[in-house]
């Protein structure tokens, strides 16, 4: 008996609404399966950006070209709910950072727009304190106030980078980054199961602001800690294997070993960095390394050929970085080859290998703060 295979197609209005539906590890995914669903992704990406800026500006498209022209990215909560494409996460501002040389063109252009005019109800220039400049990368801050209130803040990094104060985030939840061609996230594997470890030691430094963006962040399930210990898969604890127990309960997560609920306090609980997993403080980390998540939003089509030939996140001027927090080490990921110990942040020049998928780091580490 002859069989058929039929494959069913579905229609584009259908393949859309499940691309905009899907979280965005799916989305990469379900693009390799042929031909049409990758342009239904890539389409899905963009909608994405523009249907979440469409709260700040009635008109956001020309908003998007200008931060193209200035390689501009957007950061914050912004780039965050891009990443998680939750619909219930709604961010009350919209952070953008450029470089220190293209600052002040971006905000007379964007000042100077027709459509942004008819919404101001306020703006105003805010100078950081050089202290928490070195801290923030942040010099100044052009805030934005809508007659819908809602908050545009475009701030000027410290260095040629414009990614350089989204390394410096509050949290790593809010390490990443978008642009109109392309996205980049951190820490990945927190981020998407809605964990974040914290950069305390910049607190003192950070925006008053911050503190809502926690809140925000708490009622949205997310898991705010220092160490990666603080999760049961991330912690590593020394102890006595239940060898004849009637009803055994099992550590999940990384050791998958049956314990006494009683630990033995004469053994040491210690505790791992998880560096082969990108979540250790302490290591020093780049967009592009095999922990952080990188994409394109049409990469046949040229969007990382754009990218790499203009200088646009996630090349050109880029960042090293390493948390900046309390956590201790004891894998010595302060010693690392990405930074040397004490150094929290330096500009680099990220290039694209033509031989291969290995992205050349190009640093000056005189130019470390």
């Amino acid at each position: 008996m002859d069989s058929e295979c039929r494959i069913l197609r579905l229609q584009p209005e259908l393949g859309a609404m499940f691309a905009d539906a899907m979280d965005i590890l799916s989305l990469s995914m379900w693009r390799l399966s042929c031909k049409a669903n990758y342009h239904q992704v890539s389409s899905s990406f963009r909608r994405s950006l523009v249907k979440l800026l469409r709260p700040f500006l009635p008109s956001p498209h020309s908003f998007i070209d200008l931060t193209s022209k200035f390689n501009a990215v957007f950061g914050g909560e912004f780039a965050l709910t891009f990443i998680l494409r939750d619909p219930t996460y709604l961010p009350s501002r919209v952070d953008v950072y450029v470089g220190i040389f293209g600052f002040e063109g971006f905000c007379e252009a964007f000042l100077d727009d027709p459509v942004v005019r008819d919404v101001i109800d306020t703006h105003v220039y805010v100078t950081v304190s050089p202290v928490d400049a070195l801290r923030l990368l942040v010099t100044r801050t052009l805030s934005v106030h809508t007659l819908g209130g809602k908050t545009i803040s475009i701030h000027c990094s410290h260095t040629v980078s414009a990614t350089a104060p989204v390394c410096r985030a509050a949290c790593t939840a809010l390490s990443n980054f978008v642009t109109s061609y392309s996205f980049g996230c951190s820490h990945p594997i927190l981020t998407l199961n809605r964990r974040a470890l914290l950069a305390d030691l910049a607190f003192p430094h950070q925006p008053l602001f911050q503190h809502d963006v926690f809140t925000h962040m708490l009622k949205h399930r997310f898991s705010l800690a220092v160490s990666p210990a603080a999760w049961p898969e991330y912690r590593e604890l020394r102890a006595v294997i239940r060898r004849d127990a009637d009803s055994p309960s099992t550590l999940g997560g990384a050791l998958g070993i049956v314990v006494d609920t009683e630990w033995d306090d004469s053994r040491e609980i210690t505790q791992a960095c998880w560096r082969h997993l990108y979540v250790c403080p302490a290591q020093g980390r780049y967009f592009g390394d095999r922990g952080s998540l990188i994409g394109f939003f049409d990469p046949l089509n040229g969007d990382e050929t754009y990218c790499e030939a203009h200088d646009v996140a996630p090349f050109g001027q880029m960042v090293l970085w390493r948390v900046s927090s309390t956590f201790e080490c004891n894998d010595a990921c302060d010693f690392d080859d990405i930074l040397e110990e004490g150094v929290t942040s330096i500009p680099v020049l990220i290039k694209k290998d033509p031989h291969g998928e290995i992205r050349d780091v190009i640093s000056d580490r005189y130019m470390g703060f």
